[in-house]
C-alpha cells in the first residue's frame, strides 16, 4: 500500500498546532512556566532542605549534614556550595555586601547551620528542636536566598554585558519556589515561597479567596516582568525588579520575626505558646535581616538584636525584655528603608481576629518605638488675639493726634512761661504816667 505523503494543509495544521499548544518539557512552578531547562535542576535542591528537616527531627544530626552537603538532587550543587559561590569573587549583590559587613563573615548563614547542626558556638546550649528550627530556617532564608539575590544580580550583570541573564533568573525562581510546591503553589514547600504562604493566613496577607501569599503574587509579577526585559535587554527594568523581589522575600521573615517575639514576650502570648523554640525560631529569622535593617539605621537594628538574640544561658537567658511592641514599632519605623509596607505585612490574628498589640500599622504614620510617657502639660495663659491691619491703623492714629497735641501743649506753655517772666522784670521799675 502506498504511505500517505502529507500535503501542504497537514504542515499548516501541524504548524499551528504546535504555535497553541505548549512544550510539552516546560516546567511551571508556584505559577511561573520556565522558558530554559535549569528549572529541572535546580528546584530539586528544596528535597535536600526537606532532608535536613526530616533528620534533624530525628536527632540524627550526621544525616542532617550529609543531606546540607549532598549533591545527588542537582548534579554537581549542593545546600552547602550555594553561599561559597555567591562570594567566590567577593559579595557579589547588596545584600550580600551587607551581610558580610554586618557579621564581619561573608558565610555567615553557612556558619549558623553548621553551628545547629553539631551544636556548638551561639547553639550550644540549645535543645534539639532549637537547633532544628535554626539549622532550617537558616539554610532556607540565609543560604538560599543569598544565592537567589547574587542569580538576579548575575543576570541583570549579563545583560548589561550584552547577553542573556534570563537562565539565572529562572535558577533564582527554582530555588524560590523548588520543586515541592507544584504547578500553582498550592504545595507543601521548604524554600522561601513556603514561608510566605505560612504566614499569610497568620497575618491576613493572602490573595483574596486562596492561601497564595500576596508577597509571593508580587514576586511572581516582578520575576515575570523582569524575565521580560531582560530578553528585551532593558537591564534596568530587570534591576528595579529585583529590588522588588528582596523587598517581598523580606515581607515573610518580618511577619516570623514579630510573631515570635511576641510569642516570647510574658506580656504577649508566651503562655500560649510552644516554650524556648519560640526564641530560636526568632533569631533565626532574625538574622536573615538584620544586615538590611542595619543598612537603614543601626540603631534600631541593635535594639532588635538585642531582644532577639539567642542567650548562652539557653532558656535561662532573657529575651525579648524592651517587649513585644518595642520590637514590633522598632522594625516598622523601618518599612519605607525596606521598600515594605504596612499593607505588606498586615496584622497577626487570633482564630481570625486581631490581636491586641499586634494589629496592622499605618503607611506614613511614622512609626517609632514607643518612648516613656511624656510629662502631664502645664496649660499655657491664653495669648491675645493679634489686632487686625485696620485696627493697628487706628491706633497708629490715635497716637499721632495725641502727639500732636502734646506738642502744641508744650509750645503754648513755653509761651506763657516766657511772658510771664518779662512782668517780672519790670515789676520794680516805676513807670511815670501823665
Amino acid at each position: 500500500r502506498r504511505r500517505h505523503r502529507p500535503s501542504a494543509r497537514d504542515y499548516m495544521f501541524f504548524t499551528l498546532l504546535s504555535t497553541f499548544m505548549p512544550a510539552a518539557s516546560a516546567l511551571t512552578l508556584g505559577g511561573y512556566t520556565f522558558t530554559t531547562s535549569v528549572g529541572d535542576t535546580w528546584a530539586t535542591l528544596d528535597l535536600q532542605l526537606a532532608s535536613m528537616s526530616n533528620a534533624s527531627r530525628a536527632q540524627d544530626w550526621s544525616a542532617t549534614l550529609a543531606a546540607y552537603e549532598d549533591t545527588a538532587t542537582s548534579p554537581g550543587v549542593s545546600l552547602a556550595s550555594l553561599l561559597p559561590t555567591v562570594n567566590s569573587n567577593g559579595p557579589s549583590h547588596p545584600l550580600a555586601s551587607a551581610t558580610a559587613a554586618y557579621w564581619s563573615d561573608a558565610l555567615h548563614g553557612d556558619a549558623l547551620v553548621r553551628a545547629a547542626i553539631g551544636g556548638t558556638g551561639e547553639v550550644a546550649n540549645w535543645d534539639a528542636s532549637s537547633r532544628r528550627e535554626i539549622l532550617t530556617k537558616a539554610a532556607a532564608y540565609e543560604v538560599v536566598r543569598q544565592h537567589i539575590m547574587y542569580r538576579l544580580r548575575k543576570g541583570i550583570d549579563a545583560c548589561n554585558a550584552g547577553a542573556s541573564g534570563v537562565a539565572d533568573w529562572e535558577i533564582g525562581y527554582a530555588l524560590h519556589a523548588g520543586s515541592l510546591e507544584g504547578t500553582d503553589g498550592s504545595g507543601s514547600g521548604k524554600s522561601t515561597y513556603a514561608l510566605g504562604d505560612k504566614r499569610c493566613p497568620q497575618f491576613d496577607t493572602c490573595v483574596a479567596g486562596t492561601r497564595i501569599a500576596t508577597n509571593n503574587q508580587k514576586a511572581l509579577d516582578a520575576w515575570q516582568s523582569g524575565v521580560t526585559a531582560l530578553a528585551a535587554t532593558n537591564c534596568f527594568t530587570a534591576l528595579t525588579a529585583s529590588e522588588t523581589i528582596l523587598a517581598q522575600l523580606t515581607v515573610p521573615l518580618v511577619q516570623g520575626m514579630v510573631r515570635e517575639a511576641y510569642e516570647v514576650d510574658p506580656n504577649g502570648g508566651a503562655a500560649t505558646a510552644d516554650g524556648v523554640v519560640e526564641v530560636a525560631e526568632g533569631w533565626a529569622f532574625t538574622t536573615a535581616i538584620l544586615p538590611q535593617i542595619a543598612m537603614c539605621n543601626a540603631s534600631i537594628a541593635q535594639l532588635i538584636r538585642t531582644n532577639m538574640a539567642l542567650s548562652l544561658d539557653g532558656a535561662n537567658g532573657a529575651h525579648v525584655a524592651s517587649g513585644f511592641r518595642v520590637v514590633k514599632s522598632a522594625i516598622e519605623s523601618q518599612y519605607p528603608c525596606l521598600k515594605i509596607t504596612c499593607a505588606d505585612v498586615g496584622g497577626m490574628l487570633a482564630s481570625g481576629a486581631p490581636i491586641a498589640g499586634m494589629e496592622p500599622c499605618v503607611d506614613g504614620a511614622g512609626s517609632l518605638p514607643p518612648a516613656a510617657p511624656a510629662p502631664a502639660a502645664v496649660p499655657s495663659p491664653p495669648i491675645p488675639e493679634c489686632p487686625s491691619s485696620s485696627g493697628i491703623i487706628i491706633v497708629l492714629i490715635v497716637l499721632l493726634v495725641l502727639a500732636l497735641v502734646a506738642l502744641v501743649a508744650l509750645a503754648l506753655c513755653m509761651l506763657c512761661r516766657k511772658g510771664g517772666g518779662e512782668s517780672k522784670e519790670f515789676s520794680g521799675i516805676t513807670m511815670n504816667r501823665t
